[in-house]
């Protein structure tokens, strides 16, 4: 039987980079253990390895020291005298990794997934506290207990004993893809660096994707340090919406800006998930999209009693009682209400005549146009000034809200020579506008595209939390003549 130490190996669990994972048995108490191996990084002088291995036994050491719920316990530190490879001896957790379950099922159930989040930052919290960074929070690093769904994280103290060899072996520590902005750049970490790469894990759990995406390294990674989080809501239909204002804070870029520990981390996210709704811009749009689609009133008198398209029209009026205590929410009480109608207005207009489905429909603009004006009163959009200053001389400009065309149009700059002494030093151009846009109060993905002409398109998205009735200015500069071709800011 193969032994690592004084460990009776029994099967092999998994296999990576770093080495292997092996299920053994523990001959003085009797234990089922999980072993896990580590092959020293290649082309280390001996002095390096020896380093490796100090450092290695410190940290796992240290970590042992942990005793939290949700973190999975190591038992034992040490080397295989024979082979002379290090080792951690730590708790047996059966079942499966969240790496294979998302694998599997793609995502999980809104309430378990905060579940494990929650406790894996409480765990998070007992490592932190102890001064302990674990630096690769990942799915892979995250164990769900067959039976009850416990969920425990593993592999604490590992990273930090690999970071002084691993950077000069030109091996990257941690997960790029689970990184945050402050570890891709190099910089030191703490606390906040973990939670932000728990909050990536989590908004892959709830929608099957992470926030941030790239076709290799260096977009990956420009990503995570650059580019704003898409909303959850706009990647996952029936998420709580509170967790849209969660994300845009756990993901934030300067540490500062995030939840300050474990503990507001999991208060925050318990909050998130019973929150109310929010409006969003596609129920205002929905909305206001149908009231222009339907034809002006008639004074012709209504349909009769008991007649088909009555049905509607009734199913409206109790749509409007049902919505007057919550149009203060705003519009997506007021849309899933009008969806509710929507199969009473089929049974209502079949069998009618063209003159009767014009009458019925002229009802329900009436009343829809009460309710929606009701609504505007109650809880005014906010107003987006976009300021546009471009030196293109020739391109298009989109601005898209949460998928919605909400601007379009060309852009041509004047062109312009700029002389000195009698000589020729540029040729530019230079134009400036500014565009008023109405939206409904909540948080939103803005994604902004300029296609110069016989160009690449240039593309900047952000996430902006609108107030009821604010103004707010969404600046972009575009062209050659100001650095980089596309910037955009919100002010």
């Amino acid at each position: 039987m193969q032994q690592i130490g004084r460990y009776e190996v029994e099967a092999e669990l998994g296999r990576g980079a770093m080495g292997v994972v092996y299920l053994a048995r523990d001959p003085r108490v009797k234990r089922r253990v999980a072993i896990k191996t580590y092959v020293l990084p290649a082309g280390l002088t001996p002095a390096r390895a020896r380093e490796f291995r100090e450092r290695f036994l410190r940290e796992a050491q240290t970590a042992g020291a942990l005793d939290h719920p949700s973190l999975v316990t190591i038992y034992d530190a040490g080397e295989d005298p024979r082979t002379r490879i290090p080792f951690i001896a730590m708790e047996y957790v059966p079942g499966r990794n969240l790496r294979d379950l998302l694998d599997h099922h793609g995502v999980m159930p809104a309430r378990e997934a905060c579940a494990m989040a929650r406790g894996v930052a409480s765990g998070l919290q007992a490592a932190h506290d102890a001064g302990i960074i674990h630096r690769d929070i990942k799915p892979a690093n995250i164990l769900i207990r067959a039976g009850d769904g416990a969920a425990k994280l593993a592999d604490f103290g590992v990273a930090r004993a690999q970071s002084s060899d691993l950077t000069s072996t030109g091996q990257s520590l941690g997960s790029p893809a689970y990184m945050s902005p402050e570890q891709i750049r190099g910089q030191p970490v703490d606390g906040r660096s973990d939670l932000f790469s728990l909050a990536i894990v989590l908004y892959e759990a709830l929608c099957g994707e992470r926030p941030f995406a790239g076709e290799d390294l260096s977009a990956l990674a420009y990503a995570v340090v650059h580019e704003q989080v898409a909303p959850v809501s706009h990647r996952r239909d029936g998420l709580p919406p509170g967790l849209d204002r969660f994300f845009a804070c756990a993901l934030a870029k300067a540490p500062g800006e995030r939840f300050a520990d474990g503990t507001a981390f999991s208060r925050e996210l318990t909050r998130a998930v019973a929150a109310p709704s929010v409006p969003d811009a596609d129920t205002t749009m929905a909305a206001t999209g149908l009231l222009q689609e339907l034809p002006r009133p008639s004074l012709a008198h209504l349909p009769g009693g008991g007649h088909p398209g009555m049905d509607f029209l009734r199913a409206v009026g109790a749509a409007g009682a049902a919505l007057r205590p919550h149009l203060a929410r705003g519009a997506v009480a007021l849309l899933a209400a009008l969806r509710r109608t929507g199969a009473a207005l089929a049974r209502g207009l079949q069998g009618l005549s063209s003159r009767g489905r014009r009458l019925v429909l002229a009802g329900a603009a009436i009343l829809l146009g009460l309710l929606l004006a009701l609504f505007l009163w109650l809880e005014p959009p906010a107003t987006l000034t976009l300021q546009v200053k471009n030196s293109f001389p020739e391109a298009t400009l989109t601005v898209s809200i949460d998928g919605r065309t909400a601007y379009s149009g060309d852009l041509a700059a004047d062109r312009r020579k700029v002389k000195a002494f009698g000589r020729k030093l540029a040729e530019w151009g230079n134009q400036e506008f500014t565009r008023e846009l109405k939206i409904a109060a909540g948080t939103h993905e803005i994604r902004v595209t300029v296609t110069p002409a016989g160009e690449a398109p240039l593309v900047q998205i952000l996430t902006a939390e609108l107030k009821a009735g604010e103004s707010r200015f969404l600046k972009l500069t575009t062209g050659r003549k100001y650095g980089d071709p596309l910037e955009l800011r919100l002010n």
